[in-house]
C-alpha cells in the first residue's frame, strides 16, 4: 500500500508556519555560557572554537558598563558541537 501525502501537505499555511518560527524567542548565549556549555576553560578559547566551528554572532548588545557583548545562537553552537570531529580525531596524511 503506497502512501499519500499530498493531501496532508494541502493545508500547511507555510507563511503562518515561517512566521510563527520567526518569532519565536531565539535562546541567546554569552561567551562565558558558551564556555560553561561546551566545557572550555574560558570564553576566549570558546570563542576560538566557536570561530573554528564557523558559528556566527546572532545580536550584540552593550552591558551597563558600555561594553558590547556578542551573543550566540544557542541551537547553532548545539548543533555545531554535535557535528565536531570524536576525541582523538586524525586527518589522513596527505601523502598515504
Amino acid at each position: 500500500m503506497e502512501a499519500d501525502a499530498r493531501g496532508a501537505v494541502r493545508d500547511v499555511d507555510l507563511d503562518a508556519v515561517i512566521a510563527a518560527y520567526a518569532a519565536a524567542p531565539r535562546e541567546l548565549l554569552t561567551a562565558d555560557q558558551v564556555a560553561e556549555l561546551i566545557g572550555a576553560a574560558c570564553a576566549g578559547s570558546a570563542r576560538h572554537t566557536l570561530s573554528r566551528w564557523g558559528v556566527t554572532t546572532a545580536e550584540n548588545d552593550a552591558a551597563a558598563s558600555g561594553r558590547v557583548h556578542a551573543r550566540c545562537d544557542a541551537d547553532q553552537v548545539r548543533t555545531a558541537q554535535r557535528a565536531r570531529p570524536g576525541r582523538g580525531h586524525r586527518t589522513k596524511p596527505a601523502d598515504s
